[in-house]
């Protein structure tokens, strides 16, 4: 349970990492289009120049440690390179401030149970920006998969590949938690996890190593009751997000699976007397999101996918890579 704030004030954001893709063209318009929502002041370190926040007016600090103050913000969302983003997490709640941060959360369980033990201690909220999960079609899609529409679940395949060309981008260098695991590990993970449980073994099919990252990985995850799931990603493979849920009567699947946009809202059904595109409501799961980050903060209820989930989550990624470092 977090500690509640007075809803009749809105909550000041600050924002670190105010250059980021992700943070200009879907998360920060989801804060401004929030009513209860101020965006009060940012920072970024790699882009000095003038940025959207700029021009709306939001107050711009040098440092990221100048937004760790809780006169200045309710709340912080935190779009940094993937390395730091427990470590400024740990620092705004530490201070009582709320954290929304972008995926992964933390790149150990240790931190995550760092994250855990603050938001008890200080009754901060803390969730991981994963906005697939409040997209009305991966709620639906999920819904079905357990409603026994299909049977019993066998067999989940999920594929995260694009081309990162980019070099320079902070996800080819291992010191700012680069590599495809790590980065898009949640949308292949989360699905699996929920649906069939923690796995019973891991298996590496393959997997391919550069510039110190994983570029490359395809693993198996099974489990004790029969049932199998396969991950792929992938930064150097032609742009394929899908995820195939395999029942002993049926099968479910949808395409651009793990960033829909309101548009994506058909779930494919084959059963053995056919086959029928099922769709599901339209939504922002961005909007979604911070809308459910908003209502948790101000109210003070857990939020819908909580922290233990991002550490089950980040409990596999530890495992994999940790098999791919003792096999050199």
């Amino acid at each position: 349970m977090t500690t509640a704030q007075d809803s009749r004030s809105p909550i000041r954001w600050g924002v670190m990492g105010g250059a980021s893709f992700v943070a200009n063209v879907a998360v920060i318009p989801a804060i401004i289009a929030e009513a209860r929502s101020v965006i009060a002041v940012f920072a970024s370190l790699s882009h000095p120049g003038k940025l959207p926040l700029d021009e709306l007016g939001a107050r711009r600090v040098d440092d990221y440690q100048d937004l760790i103050d809780k006169s200045l913000v309710d709340a912080l969302y935190i779009a940094t390179p993937n390395s730091m983003h427990a470590q400024w997490a740990i620092a705004a709640m530490r201070e009582g401030i709320s954290v929304l941060c972008e995926k992964p959360i933390a790149i150990s369980t240790a931190e995550i149970d760092e994250l855990a033990h603050l938001a008890d201690k200080t009754g901060a909220l803390v969730m991981e920006a994963y906005m697939t999960a409040f997209s009305m079609r991966d709620l639906e899609l999920r819904r079905i998969a357990n409603s026994g529409r299909i049977g019993e679940l066998q067999d989940i395949k999920a594929a995260f590949t694009f081309t990162l060309s980019d070099t320079r981008n902070y996800r080819w260098n291992p010191e700012l938690g680069g590599g495809a695991l790590t980065d898009v590990g949640i949308y292949l993970l989360d699905p699996i996890i929920d649906l069939l449980g923690m796995p019973d073994g891991i298996e590496i099919e393959t997997i391919d190593i550069k510039s110190g990252v994983v570029a490359g990985l395809v693993a198996n995850l099974d489990y004790d009751s029969g049932a199998h799931a396969e991950i792929s990603c992938s930064f150097e493979a032609p742009e394929e997000q899908s995820l195939r849920i395999t029942g002993s009567d049926g099968v479910l699947s949808v395409e651009h699976a793990f960033t829909p946009s309101p548009l994506d809202t058909a779930i494919t059904l084959i059963t053995p007397i056919g086959s029928e595109t099922i769709f599901s409501p339209s939504n922002d799961p961005y909007s979604a999101m911070v809308k459910s980050f908003v209502d948790s903060h101000l109210d003070g209820s857990s939020p819908p996918r909580p922290i233990a989930r991002s550490r089950q989550v980040i409990s596999v990624v530890e495992e994999i890579l940790g098999r791919r470092a003792a096999s050199g």
